[in-house]
């Protein structure tokens, strides 16, 4: 082809005015060419899109998903799936839209039963049916602890085979029982039981027991298949201390192990009704007498002797102090003794003496001198004169006759004396019993019976070893 153009080059004629495309509507058309494909691709992608419904534990989810199983959907969502675990319907069933998949989740349970515990993963809600997936037999008589307590929701276990209200317990426990034999009171009983101890399988039937019972083996033993429990049982007895009455029971044998094994041993005086080396007695009353001694302490003054020395320097029936005395002081003790509070005894024990008495020295006289009495009858000479009171007798009644006879103690005035006595003249002295007064052998009705008179010891005076110096 030639071309017109002045250079050479190719020349294109403009086209005719009704052959021309605006650019603005050929845009329009690819953007709806290529929306509609699209459009096509999302219906297409929507029509195979499925929607799941997940249930884990109760928990719902609504999902959406192209995957064709169960197992697909399920490791998309990362949903970690454990051996235990239950999935229904199984991992490798195709899925189609409005599915439920539902998975419920084993729980983690401990079973402990003969000293052992195993760890269970686990749907059952049943204690029985937990017992028998560990491999655990129930014997007559156990017991099922669910969660350390044979209650659930408040209602007592007494069926392992029911379920626990949809729920799942943590902990399983089987206590064994066992065949416990019980003699006491004159009775044998046998018992099948899971209590924890000795006491808890006594207590369990009833039996009520004293402190001072005793019970082999003891109340916090573990019983064991077989064990034989023995009580003994403790009499009671009354212990009545300072008044009051204690209410105990013993196994003792003596009064004096009762009392020891209730606290009330006897100390120091104390003492008990009966002793304690005595057997119980049948009625079973013990009295404790408490003794308590106090001792009192009383200052008191010692008397101080006289001692009297003769001194011829002196007259007869004159007395001169010496040295005079001084009384002394001790500590009298007293101990008394008292029971319950109310005194028995009390005794002087020995005087304490802090300060000794000083003795008192008299000196009496022994020279006799010879005075001269004026009497209606004339003189008399006298070596003593000494006052006493007379007392009348009649002649019959005294025994003696005459009346110039007196009667006296010899420890007085010697007999075979003469004395003047003013009044009633001269008389001789005769011998009476000790303690006699001088007597005239007068009238009893005498006025002068009974009064006290001066009795004049006339010459000569006796031998110096028959006077008397110290009148009493």
């Amino acid at each position: 082809m030639v071309s017109d153009s002045p250079s050479g080059s190719l020349y294109t004629p403009p086209l005719p005015p009704h052959r021309r495309t605006s650019p603005t509507l050929a845009g329009l058309l690819l953007l709806g060419v290529v929306g509609a494909l699209f459009l096509a691709a999302g219906l297409t992608f929507l029509a195979t899109r499925k929607q799941i419904v997940l249930q884990i534990d109760g928990h719902l989810q609504t999902v959406y998903t192209r995957r064709a199983t169960v197992g697909d959907v399920l490791d998309e969502l990362g949903v970690l799936i454990m051996p235990q675990d239950a999935v229904n319907p199984a991992e490798d069933t195709g899925l189609s839209n409005g599915a439920v998949i539902r998975i419920q989740r084993a729980q983690p349970v401990i079973v402990v039963a003969d000293g052992r515990a195993l760890r269970l993963m686990t749907h059952q809600d049943a204690p029985l049916n937990l017992l028998a997936e560990a491999g655990i037999a129930l014997n007559p008589g156990d017991e099922v602890l669910v969660d350390g307590a044979p209650l659930v929701n408040g209602v007592p276990l007494t069926d392992p085979a029911q379920p626990l209200a949809g729920s799942i317990p943590a902990v399983v426990e089987v206590v064994r029982s066992v065949r416990v034999i019980v003699e006491a009171d004159g009775q044998e009983i046998a018992v099948q039981t899971t209590e924890p101890t000795v006491g808890r399988v006594l207590d369990s039937l009833g039996m009520t027991l004293y402190l001072a019972d005793s019970i082999e083996p003891d109340v916090h033993t573990p019983p064991a298949e077989g064990t034989r429990v023995t009580v003994r049982r403790a009499v009671p007895v009354i212990v009545t201390v300072g008044g009051v009455e204690v209410a105990t029971r013993t196994r003792a044998d003596t009064v004096g192990a009762t009392l020891a094994g209730v606290g009330l041993a006897l100390v120091g005086e104390d003492y008990s009704v009966p002793p304690p080396e005595d057997p119980l007695p049948s009625d079973g009353r013990i009295r404790v007498v408490r003794v308590a001694e106090d001792v009192q302490v009383e200052r008191v003054e010692i008397p101080y002797e006289t001692i009297f020395q003769p001194d011829a320097a002196l007259e007869l029936d004159a007395r001169r102090v010496v040295q005079p005395g001084v009384p002394g002081i001790a500590e009298r003790c007293t101990r008394i003794r008292t029971e319950d509070g109310r005194e028995v005894s009390r005794a002087e024990e020995a005087v304490r003496v802090e300060q000794p008495p000083v003795d008192e020295i008299v000196a009496y006289g022994t020279r006799v001198a010879i005075r001269t009495l004026q009497t209606p009858g004339g003189r008399r000479d006298y070596w003593r004169v000494i006052r006493m009171r007379m007392d009348g007798y009649t002649p019959s009644s005294s025994g003696r006759a005459g009346s110039d006879t007196v009667i006296v103690d010899p420890a007085l005035i010697p007999p075979g004396i003469r004395i003047y006595v003013p009044g009633y003249g001269e008389a001789v002295t005769a011998s009476a019993a000790a303690g006699r007064r001088p007597s005239l052998l007068a009238d009893a009705d005498d006025p002068a019976a009974g009064a006290r008179v001066d009795v004049y010891l006339l010459t000569p005076a006796p031998a110096p070893e028959d006077i008397p110096y110290l009148l009493p």
